[in-house]
């Protein structure tokens, strides 16, 4: 499993989800995601859409949600937010149908609330961006990796910054700078983070 983070033409990024399904299923997903990171995001849709057809003929659920989830990420990187948005409103039919228990599918689904919370907040509908953005918060709660987590926590407390939330913000806050506690993680990445709490918060 893996999770990268492109920052897009916004200041907010996107985050890709690449689950570990079917060797052929992954090895389109990584070669959507090369393209993706090389600038050629018709070839990085192109592959998604093969994988998207292989998942769908392996009834791979979590599979076809993260292809819907990249696909959305690649549309939102060339400006079509309408068809972003298509595509992750398409990923978010199959969340009902994954297992909460899972780490994989927890971090998909995770993914994807983040995803549409930054989608939204392009189009500038905060209602609908914090909206998911608490959505993403409270999934990743339950998710067990941390590092994951910290990015989930930074990105939408950037949204709830910039809508003026500040109350949940600093919830928020909480859960980043406890993360790191409990790790002892005081390194230059702690201290970019604590730099972005003080610069927009204090």
């Amino acid at each position: 499993m893996k999770n990268c983070i492109f920052i897009l033409l916004w200041c907010i990024p996107g985050f890709l989800f690449s689950v570990t399904p079917k060797p052929d299923v992954e090895k389109l997903t990584e070669t959507a995601d090369t393209y993706y990171q090389a600038g050629k995001v018709d070839s990085a849709l192109w592959a998604i859409e093969q994988a998207l057809q292989l998942a769908m003929t392996e009834k791979d659920t979590c599979a076809m949600m993260s292809c819907y989830t990249s696909q959305g990420v690649y549309l939102r990187s060339s400006g079509k937010l309408t068809e972003a948005i298509a595509a992750y409103d398409k990923a978010l039919q199959y969340a009902p149908l994954l297992s909460g228990n899972n780490e994989e599918n927890l971090q998909a689904i995770t993914t994807l609330y983040n995803n549409l919370a930054t989608v939204y907040l392009d189009m500038k509908n905060p209602a609908q961006a914090v909206k998911y953005a608490l959505d993403a918060v409270k999934q990743a709660d339950k998710c067990q990796d941390k590092s994951f987590r910290t990015q989930i926590y930074t990105v939408c407390s950037s949204i709830f910054i910039i809508k003026a939330k500040n109350k949940i913000v600093t919830i928020v806050r909480k859960k980043v700078f406890g993360l790191i506690s409990y790790d002892q993680c005081f390194s230059a990445n702690h201290n970019r983070i604590s730099f972005f709490f003080h610069f927009i918060i204090i």
